[in-house]
């Protein structure tokens, strides 16, 4: 068997496993806190696959239906309301899990590297992602913002997360 790295192993374990570990004298705690940022980040990008999807859906019914001749595929999807009460719900857990993710990745960052912004573009894109959530959030909680104008600029900051995800 070959050695693996320890943050590997803390993630192989299986669910509701208690790990305890010795720091051997080391006061960071870097590896659990990036543990702890990645899996914060996981959760909150699936929750905004949800949102794309659902941000999608609403877009594509709701050109069909102005179309005024919906294809049969068409009536098979959910509504225009419930894929709002979707994308709604789904942002707000995407938005908080990503806000979480970025606020917890400084401070590994800074614990790590003694800095808590190292300026590199994946850094830059993840936090221009979360100023069109931000946006998002905003416009829907504070003016109203609701149906096609929602979802599309939840699409853009999809997109955002999407372009960091792939590294550019």
């Amino acid at each position: 068997s070959s050695p693996i790295s320890t943050r590997t192993a803390i993630e192989a374990m299986p669910a509701g496993c208690i790990a305890v570990v010795d720091a051997m004298g080391i006061t960071d705690a870097g590896i659990f806190g990036d543990i702890l940022c990645a899996r914060m980040v996981k959760r909150g990008v699936a929750a905004l696959c949800i949102t794309f999807a659902a941000s999608l859906v609403y877009v594509l019914v709701d050109r069909a239906l102005k179309a005024k001749r919906p294809a049969r595929f068409f009536l098979a999807l959910p509504s225009l309301e419930r894929c709002d009460s979707i994308c709604r719900t789904s942002l707000y857990w995407a938005f908080s899990l990503l806000t979480l993710g970025i606020i917890t990745g400084s401070i590994v960052s800074a614990t790590l590297t003694g800095h808590y912004w190292s300026f590199r573009s994946r850094e830059g894109l993840a936090i221009l992602a979360w100023i069109i959530l931000a946006g998002v959030v905003v416009a829907r909680l504070g003016w109203g913002w609701r149906g096609r104008k929602a979802a599309l600029l939840t699409i853009l900051g999809f997109a955002a997360v999407f372009l960091r995800m792939l590294g550019i």
